[in-house]
């Protein structure tokens, strides 16, 4: 009997001692890594309908965008003539000037010469075109001379703006106003009537001027050209709206 206990406890031990060694090696074997979370779907390696066909502007189109939005905020000129300062107007083609010297064969280029030309014409004749509109919306209360005011807005602009093609123009129209007492004289009206031909030579506009480095307008510019254009440019009426623009702040 004795024997037959002994046996069975022999036998119960090495039972547990075989499942022992059984569990340790199931421990020990390597699991597999699950990988459902780990390889990309073939939806995430394609673009979203969002955004597929998009692209970033580049320099230039962000340049144009830049001073089109402005227009677009604050218009340069509405239905009577110019809607913001003279200052604010030169400033205004200061930035059209960077851009057509910066991206000289920009697609936008005839559009913001137009628009350049338009600003520095408005800026500095105020809408007075000799013989045809002589309200000129810069004038003092007296009506015969600039105001003060604007000729400090031209000054402070020379000032900011110096190594700028605009503020040379600017600088030789104060000049000239500075001899002539601020009046109206006939070099002043002159003066007037060849800015939108100098303004095309500077830009070399048609295959004719110096580009910008060049000279101002010669003499011999037909004048009525110069008329007319600088009519187009101030809007339907032919003006600059009323003298309270003048002290508008710069946008």
């Amino acid at each position: 009997m004795k024997k037959i206990v002994k046996f069975v406890v022999i036998a119960v031990i090495f039972v547990m001692c075989f499942m022992h060694v059984a569990c340790m090696s199931c421990s020990d074997a390597p699991v597999e890594p699950d990988v459902s979370d780990s390889v990309p779907s073939e939806s995430a390696s394609e673009p979203t309908s969002d955004n597929a066909g998009t692209s970033e502007l580049n320099d230039e189109e962000s340049a144009y965008q830049a001073w089109k939005d402005i227009e677009v905020s604050q218009p340069a000129f509405g239905e009577t003539g110019a809607n913001i300062s003279a200052g604010a107007l030169l400033e205004r083609a200061v930035t059209i000037e960077e851009f057509i010297t910066k991206y000289p064969d920009s697609q936008y280029r005839d559009e913001a010469v137009e628009h350049y030309n338009n600003l520095v014409t408005a800026a500095i004749t105020g809408g007075y075109v000799d013989g045809e509109n002589n309200n000129h919306l810069y004038l003092d209360e007296n009506g015969e001379t600039l105001s003060a005011d604007v000729v400090t807005e031209y000054d402070t602009f020379v000032n900011n703006y110096g190594d700028t093609q605009t503020a040379v123009i600017v600088k030789e129209y104060t000049t000239l106003i500075g001899d002539a007492d601020g009046s109206l004289t006939e070099d002043v009206k002159g003066f007037y009537n060849d800015l939108m031909n100098r303004l095309k030579d500077m830009f070399n506009m048609n295959g004719v001027g110096e580009g910008m480095n060049g000279g101002s307008a010669g003499g011999n510019n037909d004048d009525n050209a110069g008329n007319s254009n600088q009519n187009n440019t101030m809007g339907t009426n032919g003006n600059t709206g009323s003298g309270n623009n003048s002290g508008q702040s710069v946008q």
